[in-house]
């Protein structure tokens, strides 16, 4: 008996019917869901090879455009897939939930850090010779490292050490580098 009161119910209880959930759902999925969103239909040579029908998109892989204005024409290779929408309205979620994303309090937690995160905050990249030597990409500042400027008026000089690491003021003296006062005293 044909009756709209008699339509055939889900199957599975936890999947919605609603338009605006899926969207809402689509639109909001992790990197992980939207992996397997982007796959696309393998070749008929290939889904017999593999005994797959679809896989996930990936950098590198060769694809042929079969809707839009672009069809039919020769096999091109994926130069980049962007899983994540570039929007301001859908932004991702944040995943921890006691990380802040509140400017004001970040700032908060920086100048009001204990000395054990300042020297943390405090950690300088190694160069690269350091790095495949060590394994290591950074490191936290101390006295008698040997370090080198790279940002600001003294960038690009010799190599020098460090004599003292002032971490309540977040600074680091580095001899042979002296800051000029205002009123002329070094």
């Amino acid at each position: 008996i044909r009756s709209k009161f008699n339509r055939m119910a889900k199957m599975n209880k936890l999947v919605t019917s609603s338009r605006r959930k899926i969207r809402k759902r689509h639109f909001n999925a992790p990197s992980h869901i939207r992996r397997r969103i982007m796959s696309a239909p393998l070749s008929k040579e290939l889904r017999t090879k593999y005994n797959v029908r679809s896989i996930p998109i990936r950098k590198d892989d060769e694809c042929q455009v079969v809707r839009g204005h672009y069809k039919g024409q020769q096999v091109g290779k994926v130069v980049m897939c962007y899983r994540r929408i570039r929007s301001k309205f859908n932004r991702m979620a944040k995943m921890n939930k006691l990380v802040t994303s509140s400017r004001r309090k970040i700032r908060k937690r920086h100048f009001n850090a204990p000395s054990h995160i300042r020297r943390r905050i405090m950690s300088a990249p190694l160069s690269k010779e350091l790095r495949t030597k060590y394994n290591v990409r950074s490191i936290p500042i101390r006295k008698d490292d040997e370090c080198q400027v790279v940002r600001g008026h003294y960038k690009g000089q010799q190599v020098g050490k460090v004599v003292m690491c002032y971490r309540s003021k977040y600074v680091i003296h580095i001899e042979r580098i002296q800051r000029e006062k205002a009123n002329g005293a070094s």
